[in-house]
């Protein structure tokens, strides 16, 4: 083990986010260390965190696997599980669960689709006036401080879920939505980032300052900075909690 010593603290705190949810992976792309580090400081602790997280791990996938039986929403059993209800630990949960039926062969629970209320429309080409009214109402929520999701574009401008999702790929056609990952703006790049975290934050800036250019993607990372998909996915794992990358699943205007 190299290094400097982990205080106690330190190791409860990264084994308590391990038995929450969070992989090593993360974990180790947050702290700019390797998985076996982490491994190795948690078992030199007196930590197994292979078995730890695994029983924490079935334990809250088979109680959020009942909930969604029930009926119960993602949200609502975030807060049952004590966390916040928010976007990013919706997806955390989905994929919990997804995980833990494909694992256990379990079929996973299907909620019956609810009718929206929306403008009543027939399938036609998508107008300029459509994306207009996207790009106003995008814009409105981003001036709130709030994220947008195709569900939430959906809702702002009325129109059902299937138009809403042409209108966001017609946008991308036009790239005036970025379809790949997004650099922040205005955040400060602290001076320890190393090769392959520099190289892949000078790359998604550079193809998003291109209007002419799609965005950077995990494929085309691996493509032009020669490094493996593995580290480039732990890189951009890092870069997105030092907040230099938006999070992924939102609409992010390029025009």
């Amino acid at each position: 083990m190299t290094g400097k010593a982990w205080t106690t603290k330190k190791v409860e705190r990264v084994w308590n986010r391990m038995r929450a949810g969070a992989s090593a992976q993360t974990i180790a792309a947050e702290m700019g260390c390797t998985v076996t580090n982490i491994h190795k400081r948690l078992r030199g602790a007196g930590y197994d965190p292979e078995t730890g997280r695994r029983e924490d791990f079935n334990d809250s996938a088979k109680l959020i696997l009942e909930r969604r039986k029930a009926g119960v929403e993602f949200t609502d059993i975030a807060v049952e599980l004590g966390m916040e209800p928010t976007k990013l630990n919706v997806r955390r949960l989905y994929m919990r669960l997804a995980r833990y039926c494909e694992r256990a062969e379990v079929e996973y629970p299907r909620m019956p689709k609810k009718r929206r209320k929306g403008k009543r429309y027939s399938p036609a080409t998508i107008e300029s006036l459509m994306v207009a009214d996207a790009v106003v109402a995008i814009n409105k929520r981003m001036k709130r401080g709030e994220q947008t999701d195709a569900i939430d574009l959906a809702d702002a401008i009325g129109y059902p879920e299937r138009t809403t999702k042409s209108i966001i790929a017609e946008m991308r056609r036009r790239k005036m939505l970025a379809d790949g990952i997004v650099p922040t703006v205005g955040n400060p790049e602290p001076d320890d980032l190393i090769g392959c975290e520099r190289a892949i934050l000078e790359a998604v800036r550079a193809a998003w300052a291109d209007k002419t250019r799609s965005c950077e993607t995990l494929t085309t990372l691996c493509e032009s900075t020669g490094y493996a998909r593995s580290t480039i996915n732990l890189a951009i794992g890092k870069l997105r909690y030092l907040g230099l990358l938006e999070p992924r699943g939102f609409l992010y205007l390029r025009a």
